[in-house]
């Protein structure tokens, strides 16, 4: 499917390093099905249905039993009952998957059966289970005990109950005579009865924890030679509907505890743990074993350390390069402590294979650093773990790394990080208590360090040249170092050089740089005893807000998190790292211009320090700004003072520069207005409290939030009725009320007052086409192509009107006549060939237009352009496979943008790149279709068709279902395409052939049909009425996140929305994002949510 030409943004997301495990002797958390929410117990099933109806799955019971023998083995046993009563619970719980170290421990999966609501039992045969290599083992052989059993359930469906049994035994002790473990109870879901029973001999002392903040307390009793402890708990607050809302709403606006902050940060304490280890002294006795002679190095080790140390003459150096080579030379692998095993490799065999896991490369680096003459510390630490001091046990860690001291002085190393500076620390493991088990005496607990090893900062220099239309090109140079570094480190030490363009690309756009990068170069990311730096061109057209000559200074954005006084904090604000954060910028202006500085800004509080400054000198803007952040975290009662300074530096955006003319015989340090030279117009007459009142203005209609923004601009207005954009600013609020005749004449006074204003004549386009005034809106293209001749927007949209009125001839002559006009290096921007390519395609040109489009496939890295290149090819049956290639690299780079979206981007930029990716899908299945890959066709087409029901999609299905012989259906969906818009006499020509094939015609209301397409029934309202628009992000064919569009919510709203099961929404295997939004209607006891097209 064709659409207007959109620029992609890519969003660079950076995976932190979180490091997870699951505890020893434990039932791995998916077997337990994530403590997911069954059927309600037989005593009560009515009334537990009815109330907990909304949940997604219920779980009715769980029964878990941990039996021990006092050499370390035994079993843990894990039966479950769960009221299935979603398809997404369908599609989680469809695998028992259980994972286990095949060489100490064995699975056996006793039952797995369906209970149907009328009582029929459906059986899984245990047989068919599966026994898979995990994942890891196919990257690194050293973990080839690393296994998963897998079996399908069978027959499995929302309404079903699900019941299974597994027991894992242990058969050989992690550690002889030793056992320990830790267990959690639902809290986040329904549990109606849950219970966890630990046995263990009656004569073995075994430390055995509750959490105290649970208020629960061990049932005790001895059962023949066995002590048995017995638990019950259950979890009966639902997770929707009113009551649920309501806690919603009261946490959100309840201050956080200290316990809260701490659960936040390291983790939730388990509610059940029990450990035979009778101190961490023993923990650490008993790892020093397991250590044993693994770290003692042989000739070929030693030789190595011989060859990295030569030529150094401190032992500092010697450790640094022994560090530089196990850190970024020796691959790890992520393998978190105590999953599979607890003992290391050799050192010699991690040398040998140049891989292992946390511990396999501490036993290396030690072995290399016991060479030097040094004596190393294993040190066992908790990455996301919160460290319970009262139970000394190996599952309070998940990560192993290195202390040693050198010359006195006190050294942590982490190699897993591959490409971390010498001594620095991630920071999920800085200020944590951590075991530190010495190579002889007696193992302690200690913290690692709070800081880096380093001061932290961030710095960007920009030096570049802005011309007369607009464009700005410069050099950056971005230097990092601290935790910022680590993670880009991490992410060059994966790609190689020829990617660095394509790095360096994403950094900038995702500091809100908005063009091109390009010749990169970026220090090696091996190379850690300095910062890390990155240089590179960019090329910017238009920054800020062009039209009206105002740009915005190249200087790094601040990233400090934001404050709302109508939605205060209610815990720490945390602003990261100590660390300075500071930007230059010089921009070379085009002579004779010059600028209005803004107001500089110098505050400081106690916890940061903000300063920016501007200055004009010999044609030249400078700019500069300093941010020192002095402490990490700011009390929440410390809210208001945060708010008040992050108003005063103005956190939300950086100020407008305006340009200005200027005398060529005046000072040009001055800035003053002289002379009549081309470009920017002389200083206008404004008044800075109405630019500023109009500014919020703008920012409250963003919002929605018609009735913040009419005050705001009435009170400009009296300030000066001719300030630039106020009647911009009312049209919009008239756009907004769906007033679009007042928003029209609105937008023309604004361009009557200011005809410079040349983004106004879009907004005027958009209002008249909306009340049905095409011939107007043709009209307001025509001027604003006059008044803007660098511009070819309104060329492009002029000409396509002229292609849906079927005037090929007059849509060629327009976009002729406005290259023509455009300046250089804009006539051959792949959106203008493409323009001009699709009107001569309309117009017999075909194949002048056709060679045209396939140079662009070619050589556009631009989505939307390859999107609508490669559709015109497919119309006309021409270069097919190259036309696929260029899809599937377009889908490629938009799935990868959608990745990281979460909603709080752009409406404006999700709505379009999710059209785009929609269009893209039905053009990619219109490919297929001609290439007579019909099932791939399909599935992209029905996707598209079912997020947009455009009247082309709907052509484009029903032509793949009458050639996949389902003529009766083709009729049907030919219809809605009608009803959609499509032209009639062709889509009623499709039908008379699919009937001459044997297809039948039926009754259907296609209005009604079609709005089916996009809802999706909830069930009851539960008593709630009303409705409410809602957006949302879906992913894998799930709702990831809901938000309301505005202030107006259905209570509950959100939950149900959240529990969906959507339509065909994705075509197969995408892993793409939408971002939709929509209509949640709930009356008559019903809810159902309609999404937009």
């Amino acid at each position: 499917m064709q659409t207007s030409h959109l620029s992609s943004t890519l969003f660079l997301c950076f995976a932190s390093f979180v490091s997870a495990t699951l505890p020893a002797q434990q039932l791995p958390a998916d077997v337990t099905v994530q403590k997911l929410p069954i059927s309600p117990p037989p005593s009560s099933p009515a009334s537990a249905a009815s109330e907990y109806a909304g949940e997604s799955a219920v779980v009715d019971r769980s029964e878990l039993i941990y039996a021990m023998n006092a050499d370390g083995t035994g079993y843990s046993e894990h039966s479950m009952a769960i009221r299935v009563q979603s398809e997404a619970a369908v599609r989680e719980l469809g695998i028992v998957n259980v994972p286990f170290a095949s060489a100490s421990e064995k699975v056996e999966i006793q039952y797995v059966r369906v209970r149907r609501p009328d009582g029929t039992v459906l059986q899984t045969a245990v047989s068919a289970a599966l026994e898979q290599p995990q994942a890891v083992t196919r990257e690194a052989p050293f973990y080839s005990d690393l296994k998963q059993m897998q079996l399908p359930v069978k027959s499995l469906r929302a309404g079903d109950t699900l019941e299974w049994k597994v027991r894992i035994t242990r058969t050989k002790a992690e550690a002889p005579g030793q056992f320990w473990s830790q267990d959690t109870f639902v809290s986040q879901g329904i549990a109606l009865s849950e219970t966890l029973e630990l046995r263990i001999p009656k004569d073995t002392s075994v430390n055995v924890w509750t959490n105290p903040a649970l208020n629960l307390k061990p049932i005790e009793k001895v059962d023949g030679n066995q002590h048995v402890y017995r638990w019950e708990s259950k979890s009966l607050k639902p997770t929707t509907g009113p009551e649920a809302e309501a806690e919603k709403k009261r946490k959100e606006k309840e201050l956080w505890t200290a316990d809260q902050e701490l659960d936040a940060k390291e983790g939730a304490l388990p509610s059940v743990a029990w450990t035979t280890f009778k101190s961490w002294e023993a923990v650490g006795a008993w790892y020093r074993g397991l250590e044993g002679d693994r770290m003692m190095p042989d000739d070929t080790l030693k030789a190595k350390v011989a060859e990295l140390t030569a030529g150094k003459t401190t032992l500092e150096e010697k450790v640094r390069a022994v560090y530089g080579f196990v850190g970024p030379q020796v691959r790890y692998i992520g393998v978190a402590f105590g999953v599979g095993r607890y003992q290391p490799h050799h050192a010699e065999e991690v040398l040998e294979n140049q891989y292992g896991d946390c511990k396999d490369k501490h036993t290396l680096l030690a072995a290399m650093l016991t060479v030097l003459g040094l004596h190393p510390d294993a040190v066992l630490i908790g990455s996301g773990i919160r460290f319970n001091e009262a139970v000394p046990s190996p599952a309070a860690f998940n990560h192993l790394i290195t202390h040693v001291m050198i010359d006195g002085k006190e050294t942590w190393l982490d190699t897993t990080a591959e490409v971390a500076p010498y001594r620095m620390l991630n920071s999920t493991i800085r200020d944590k208590q951590a075991l530190v088990v010495p190579e002889t005496g007696t193992a302690k607990l200690e913290k690692t360090p709070a800081d880096p090893p380093f001061p932290s900062y961030q710095r960007l220099k920009a030096v570049g040249m802005l011309d007369q239309d607009g464009v700005s090109n410069s050099r950056l140079v971005l230097t990092v170092r601290g935790d910022d570094e680590l993670v880009l480190r991490a992410v060059l030490h994966q790609i190689a050089p020829a990617q660095y363009d394509e790095l360096t690309q994403r950094v900038s756009q995702s500091m809100g740089y908005g063009g091109t990068a390009s010749h990169a170069e970026i220090s090696r990311p091996e190379d850690t005893a300095g910062p890390l730096e990155m240089s590179y061109d960019y090329k910017r057209e238009k920054a800020g807000d062009w039209n009206n000559y105002r740009i915005v200074a190249q200087l790094m954005p601040v990233s400090l998190p934001m404050v709302d006084e109508k939605d205060p904090p209610v815990q720490s604000i945390d602003l990261g790292v100590p660390r300075i954060l500071s930007s230059t910028a010089e921009m070379k202006l085009p002579s004779g211009w010059g600028v209005e500085l803004p107001e500089a800004i110098h505050e400081k509080a106690a916890f940061a320090t903000y300063d920016m400054s501007f200055r004009f000198d010999k044609g030249t803007l400078y700019s500069e700004r300093k941010v020192v952040v002095l402490q990490q975290k700011i009390g929440v009662k410390d809210w208001k003072s945060y708010k008040k300074w992050q108003d005063a530096v103005g956190l939300g955006g950086d100020p407008f520069i305006q340009l200005t003319r200027v005398d060529a015989r005046t000072d040009h340090a001055s800035g003053k207005e002289g002379g009549t030279s081309n470009g920017p117009p002389a200083p206008a007459v404004t008044n800075a409290e109405a630019v500023k009142l109009i500014q919020q203005a703008f920012t409250a209609m963003r919002k929605m939030d018609v009735g913040e923004a009419q005050p705001l601009l009435d009170k400009a207005k009296g300030l000066n009725d001719q300030e630039r954009l106020l009647w911009a600013g009312y049209g919009y609020l008239a756009e907004l009320r769906g007033a679009e005749q007042e928003a029209a004449t609105d937008y023309r006074k604004e361009l009557s007052l200011h005809p410079d204003s040349y983004q106004v004549y879009r907004s005027l386009v958009g209002s008249q086409l909306r009340s049905g005034k095409r011939k107007d809106a043709m009209e307001t293209l025509r001027s604003w192509q006059t008044a803007d001749t660098s511009d070819p927007a309104p060329a492009m949209q002029l000409s396509a009107m002229q292609l849906a009125d079927g005037n090929a001839s007059a849509a060629v002559e327009t976009m002729n006549s406005s290259i023509a006009k455009l300046p250089e290096e804009k006539r051959t921007e792949p959106r203008v060939i493409l323009a001009l390519c699709q009107a001569e395609m309309k117009n017999g040109m075909e194949a002048k237009a056709s060679a045209s489009m396939l140079e662009l496939l070619k050589t556009s890295e631009d989505s939307g352009v390859l999107n609508d290149a490669a559709y015109f090819l497919s119309e006309t049956g021409h270069e097919l496979p190259a036309s696929e290639t260029a899809m599937h690299k377009a889908l490629s780079q938009m799935n990868a943008e959608t990745e990281s979206w979460t909603l709080d981007e752009s409406p404006q930029v999700l709505a379009q790149q999710t059209s785009l990716l929609i269009a893209a899908w039905d053009t990619m299945g219109w490919i297929l279709f001609h290439e007579g890959k019909l099932s791939e066709a399909r599935s992209y087409v029905e996707a598209a068709w079912v997020n947009e029901g455009h009247a082309v999609v709907g052509e484009h299905l029903g032509d793949i279902q009458m050639a996949m012989g389902e003529f009766t259906l083709a009729i049907q969906t030919f219809e809605l395409a009608k009803k959609g818009g499509g032209p009639a006499s062709e889509l009623n020509e499709r039908q008379n052939n699919a009937k001459k094939a044997g297809g039948k015609s039926t009754s259907m209301d296609a209005g009604k049909e079609l709005k089916e397409l996009r809802t999706v029934k909830l069930g009851s309202s539960k008593g709630h009425d009303g409705a409410a628009e809602y957006k949302v992000l879906l992913a894998d064919e799930k709702v990831v996140r809901v938000e309301a569009t505005g202030a107006k919510t259905v209570e509950g709203g959100a939950e149900m929305i959240e529990k969906m099961q959507l339509p065909q929404m994705f075509p197969k295997g995408s892993t793409a994002r939408l971002a939709k939004s929509g209509l949640l209607d709930c009356y008559e006891e019903t809810c159902a949510f309609i999404f937009k097209p």
